[in-house]
């Protein structure tokens, strides 16, 4: 719900500060760098010293720098602030998934995780209307000052209801085990990988400082690898890659959210910008596809405990690749109900894989390992996203430089006529790439999973 409902505060918060939209996207997108940068030291330093400890610290940072930032003087502190509210939010998802987990049976670890993508679908439909009218009726600092009372909330819940050690087989404190050198290189690494796809684009991606930074992340990677190798008790432990199903129901996570990114990035330009929608009007449109989250995640979580992962899966994304390939064929004429065809086709799909793989990938680790394999998952989201945003974009952008206009997305609603159609054809190529990365998924999907009932 935070982070939705944020985007429709970008637009006040610039004309506020008097910003251009790219400096106010760094209130975004220093919010997902500090997430993604700590999620994995986050998820096992929560196995050592007890998730429920990890989980209300998370939520006290992120509570407290929400209620200071509604105060900011300046665009840079907010910045700062809402990065610090990303370590706070780190914590929190790095522990959730684990915590809900844990309480529940191995055979109903499908429907427990179904349950988490309602809330997380739930949340993606009420934070744009919450928001969206607070920010109407009160300004831009209501959306911060709004998490405060719910941060509290959630901190008192969590206190009382919450036991210290639940479903943990080691949950006393041992941080002096943690692999502090591992942390600073993955993170290090992970940021410097962020950063390249956020600016390679600006940049040029065959510029000497973007393959001199992409040097230097590969080392850092390299370097990682080599050191958790090495050690006795790693951040994540390597060897969990040697298992099929975990190995490949993580890479087709990864390419299933880099393709759906696609969707929530660039549909909003096409539906305003080409087809002449209100934001509004854009955003019940969008609704769709959340809608089918938290409708179709649980049921297919709940059936996958029964009937095993892969028939979920593999319909799943079989379901998303067919909505690529229907949004491949987007142009100026193409209809609302052929839009919305394909937003329940890919948002019913991306439901119905996500609770099962997700199932499937916990049940080849031990629950002590819950915490560290759950803020995995959420890294290759979080990662994913940002790398099909990068990839998208550089697909349409170079599609119009290739036609003479203004490599920007911007220059679809300054100039139009041709323009539009360069933008249109490239929307095309950009669905294309991808129906292929989901295809990609389907067929490692195809080759993993629970075939039988869950023991």
């Amino acid at each position: 719900m935070d982070q939705t409902g944020l985007t429709v505060a970008i637009p006040p918060i610039a004309n506020h500060f008097n910003a251009t939209i790219p400096t106010v996207q760094w209130i975004v997108l220093g919010y997902i760098l500090s997430i993604s940068a700590l999620l994995l030291p986050m998820g096992r330093i929560a196995d050592l010293v007890g998730r429920k400890r990890i989980y209300i610290l998370g939520f006290i940072i992120f509570t407290t720098g929400a209620a200071i930032a509604s105060f900011s003087p300046n665009l840079g502190v907010l910045i700062a602030l809402r990065m610090a509210q990303g370590v706070g939010t780190a914590m929190v998802q790095a522990t959730s998934m684990a915590i809900v987990i844990s309480t529940f049976p191995n055979e109903q670890r499908g429907r427990a995780i179904g349950l988490i993508i309602t809330v997380v679908g739930l949340g993606a439909i009420v934070g744009p209307v919450v928001a969206g009218t607070m920010v109407g009726s009160f300004g831009w600092p209501s959306i911060f000052l709004l998490s405060v009372p719910l941060g509290i909330l959630s901190i008192a819940i969590a206190a009382l209801v919450l036991r210290q050690g639940e479903g943990q087989e080691a949950p006393t404190s041992r941080l002096m085990d943690f692999d502090f050198a591992g942390a600073t290189l993955s993170t290090a690494a992970m940021v410097g990988f962020l950063v390249i796809l956020t600016f390679g684009q600006q940049v040029g991606w065959t510029s000497l400082i973007i393959i001199t930074s992409s040097t230097g992340v590969l080392a850092l990677s390299l370097g990682f690898i080599f050191w958790e190798i090495r050690i006795s008790d790693p951040l994540i432990p390597l060897t969990l890659f040697k298992k099929a199903r975990f190995s490949f129901g993580a890479t087709a996570s990864f390419l299933s959210f880099m393709s759906t990114t696609t969707i929530f990035f660039l549909m909003p330009f096409f539906l305003q910008q080409i087809q002449g929608y209100t934001p509004g009007q854009t955003g019940l449109v969008l609704i769709t596809s959340a809608i089918c989250m938290a409708t179709v995640g649980p049921m297919a979580g709940r059936l996958s405990d029964r009937f095993g992962s892969k028939l979920f899966t593999v319909t799943g994304l079989s379901l998303s690749t067919t909505g690529f390939i229907v949004f491949s064929q987007l142009d100026q004429s193409t209809s609302l109900l052929i839009i919305v065809v394909g937003l329940l086709l890919s948002g019913s799909g991306m439901a119905m894989f996500s609770s099962p793989n997700s199932s499937s990938i916990l049940g080849s680790v031990d629950r002590a390992s819950y915490g560290v394999t759950t803020a995995f998952l959420n890294l290759i989201r979080n990662s994913a996203n940002i790398t099909g945003l990068a990839l998208a974009t550089t697909i349409v952008t170079a599609t119009m430089a290739s036609a003479g206009f203004e490599p920007s997305l911007s220059a679809v609603s300054a100039e139009g006529g041709g323009v539009t159609l360069a933008f249109t054809r490239g929307l095309g190529f950009a669905f294309t790439v991808a129906a292929v990365l989901s295809g990609t998924a389907l067929i490692l999907a195809a080759t993993h999973g629970q075939p039988a009932r869950q023991a």
